[in-house]
């Protein structure tokens, strides 16, 4: 337990500035105090994470996030929400367009229990069956639909039998890129066992057109500015933040969208 005037210093991974797994400690230490992180990068050897140096002040309120020794984003209110590197350009380029939570439903692929336990799935090649696919098979515009990478097969008009998503068309979104944000369009309709796989929530969408924007360099440095490196996947929440522009989305198609405050 720290004093009223206490000061509490650790050295952490950057992770729960942004993972849905630490929403109550964010929320905690917004109410417990002032808090300031300092971002640092990967400054241990051999150790492939990204750290902060995370300062909490008992007489104080607020939350700074620093880019090293330069202060990047200050909020005096602070709730609890993700600590993000949050630029006004980024900013007004995520509330220039429809977030993306609002025009698909986001789902994700069978895991791998699941496809072990099924009765139609092979481990072996065999005439009639179609590789699962992985996240190695996705590609910024295109999938590879001819390698196996995980070691198992089925037949492809059993695919909806695992998720009813794999039985049409539709976008699949890379969650084991980083922070990148990899699109394609899965045309073929294969099963999966990994990745996010959205179904539209609107009609008359133009899903080529939306899987170049989300392989765009705009958005890459969109999703770079905000997430840095603080976790090694794109996760539910940022790919939900992902905005969408306007001029994508048919005005009779467009959704009515919660109003703020």
């Amino acid at each position: 337990m720290l004093k009223p005037d206490g000061k509490l210093v650790f050295v952490v991974p950057a992770s729960w500035l942004v993972l849905d797994d630490f929403s109550k400690l964010r929320l905690f230490l917004a109410h417990a105090g002032r808090l300031t992180v300092y971002y640092v990068g990967k400054v241990f050897q051999r150790r492939n994470v990204s750290c902060v140096v995370m300062v909490l002040e008992r007489n104080g309120k607020g939350m700074n996030l620093y880019d090293g020794e330069k202060l990047i984003v200050s909020k005096p209110d602070y709730k609890g929400e993700l600590i993000r590197f949050e630029t006004p350009q980024v900013l007004e380029f995520e509330r220039g367009g429809i977030a993306l939570e609002h025009l698909f439903d986001i789902y994700f692929a069978a895991r791998s229990p699941e496809i072990r336990a099924h009765p139609q799935v092979s481990t072996k090649p065999q005439k009639g069956l179609v590789p699962i696919l992985t996240g190695r098979n996705l590609k910024p515009g295109w999938i590879d639909y001819e390698h196996c990478y995980s070691g198992f097969w089925m037949p492809r008009e059993a695919a909806p039998t695992l998720r009813f998503f794999y039985g049409f068309p539709h976008i699949v979104v890379g969650h084991t890129k980083g922070t990148r944000v990899v699109a394609a369009l899965d045309e073929r309709c294969y099963p999966w066992r990994e990745e996010f796989h959205l179904v539209p929530k609107v009609g008359n969408l133009d899903l080529q057109a939306i899987v170049r924007y989300l392989n765009s360099e705009a958005v890459q440095t969109y999703a770079r500015t905000l997430y840095r490196d603080f976790v090694p996947h794109l996760t539910l929440t940022m790919l939900k933040r992902v905005p969408i522009p306007q001029e994508l989305v048919s005005r009779n198609e467009m959704p009515k969208l919660p109003l703020e405050g």
